[in-house]
């Protein structure tokens, strides 16, 4: 606020007030922080879109400044005729605003009350995986099931039952064996029978 105040004379007093605005963001303000020419510890606030000279203030042994409500800080040593401006970071990149948000999801959102809090979202996101998952499980022991009767199945109808084929074995087995003592026997009673003769 500038006033320019003309005529002699008689001392004048003018007095304001006003109430900032405290969501008004930086770079609304539009300004531009140049270092100065000569002295480097001097910064001169300009009206970026006009140029003009707004402000200046002198930096601190630790870098520290005031200007428009912020308390500023630059790190490392600044440069004659160094300038720079400060805006808002609107994509959020290095900021808070991830995490405010996520706190933000532990209480009820009033605005979609069907949808509830995060841990409740989270639990029914959890407990809808595992029934996903049982089910699953549950569907891929019946198809093992399935599959293994249907094995049993097409080796009874078209293959060979080791069992069956076990005992037919034994059983030729067996018959030879008797067979080949019969014939023994009878060739035993030939002898005997020539050697009398």
């Amino acid at each position: 606020l500038i006033i320019v105040m003309q005529g002699g004379g008689t001392a004048r007093m003018l007095s304001a007030s006003y109430t900032e605005n405290t969501n008004k963001q930086i770079d609304e303000q539009n300004l531009q922080f140049d270092i100065d020419t000569v002295n480097n510890k001097l910064i001169i606030v300009k009206d970026a879109d006009t140029g003009h000279k707004i402000a200046e203030r002198t930096i601190t042994e630790n870098g520290k400044f005031k200007v428009a409500g912020y308390d500023l800080k630059l790190n490392g040593e600044a440069n004659l005729k160094d300038s720079f401006k400060i805006t808002d970071n609107f994509g959020g990149v290095g900021d808070g605003r991830n995490i405010h948000n996520m706190l933000k999801l532990q209480e009820e959102d009033e605005d979609n009350l069907e949808k509830g809090n995060f841990q409740t979202v989270f639990s029914e996101i959890v407990a809808s995986v595992g029934a996903t998952v049982k089910s699953a499980e549950l569907n891929l022991s019946s198809a093992e099931l399935i599959r293994d009767a249907s094995a049993n199945a097409a080796s009874e109808l078209s293959g060979v039952n080791m069992d069956d084929e076990a005992a037919q074995l034994i059983e030729y087995q067996q018959a030879y064996q008797a067979s080949a003592r019969v014939l023994q026997t009878a060739r035993e009673l030939f002898d005997t029978l020539i050697d009398r003769i």
